[in-house]
């Protein structure tokens, strides 16, 4: 089953994905994928995270480290995609870009796989 997490508003707000992140952790091999340009803006939004401490690297490290990258990672992580990239495994697919979202949302449905729409 794939998660579809739907943001609305023209600018996203990576604090909403920070405070996600802080509810599911620690969750082992986590790896959230982003577009480069965004990819600092997530990383101090889940560092700034009040009443957590959350490790997170851009380099693949520990599984209890939460690895942040612009690529698709090894098969054996739990995946949450907030990129414009269709990934060949994703858990979670965090959409801030609707048409991008609708394109992998049809992909995903025609794959077969089960959909979890949510909106925030």
């Amino acid at each position: 089953m794939i998660e579809f997490h739907i943001h609305q508003k023209p600018d996203p707000s990576w604090q909403v994905l920070a405070d996600y992140i802080a509810n599911i952790w620690p969750k082992e091999n986590l790896c959230i994928v982003a577009n480069p340009q965004d990819i600092d803006t997530i990383e101090n939004a889940i560092w700034s995270t009040k009443d957590r401490f959350i490790p997170i690297s851009q380099t693949h490290q520990l599984p209890g480290i939460i690895y942040l990258s612009s690529q698709a990672p090894p098969k054996d992580y739990w995946v949450i995609n907030t990129s414009t990239l269709q990934l060949p495994n994703v858990n979670l697919e965090w959409v801030t870009n609707l048409p991008k979202g609708r394109e992998r949302y049809k992909h995903w449905q025609t794959s077969g796989l089960e959909i979890q729409v949510v909106k925030l």
